[in-house]
C-alpha cells in the first residue's frame, strides 16, 4: 500500500543509519523480550527497514531542541504500543520549558 511505502521513503530519508541485515537480526531477540508480541516485527522494521535501501539519509539524528520558540504542546497516547506515552515525555522533557502534555486513551 502506498501508506506503508511513503513511511519507509520518509524514515530511511531522516536518517544515516543503515544497519546490515545481519546487524538487524541480532537486534531481534532483544525486541522480542522487550516485546513478544510485537518485538519482532519492531525490530526488523526499526532496523532492518533500510538495511538496503539505495539511497543515504539526509542527516544523523537531529538535536531535540527549540531555543526561542512559543510554547510547544506534544502530545502523547497511553493507548498505541507504536507511539508509547514515554516517548512523548522524553521528547517534552528535551524541548523544556513551556511544553504541554494532552494524553488520550482512543
Amino acid at each position: 500500500d502506498t501508506q506503508s511505502h511513503s513511511q519507509r521513503a520518509i524514515s530511511c530519508a531522516d536518517s544515516k543509519a543503515r544497519p546490515t541485515v545481519d546487524e538487524a537480526r541480532a537486534l531481534l531477540p532483544e525486541f522480542r523480550r522487550l516485546s513478544p508480541v510485537f518485538g519482532p516485527f519492531l525490530a526488523w522494521d526499526t532496523a532492518g527497514w533500510c538495511a538496503q535501501w539505495p539511497v543515504e539519509g539526509e542527516h544523523e539524528t537531529p538535536e531535540t531542541s527549540a531555543p526561542g520558540a512559543g510554547p510547544i504542546l506534544v502530545i502523547g497516547t497511553t493507548g498505541d504500543p507504536a507511539t508509547p506515552y514515554e516517548g512523548a515525555q522524553r521528547m517534552a522533557d528535551e524541548l523544556g520549558k513551556g511544553v504541554g502534555i494532552m494524553v488520550t486513551n482512543k
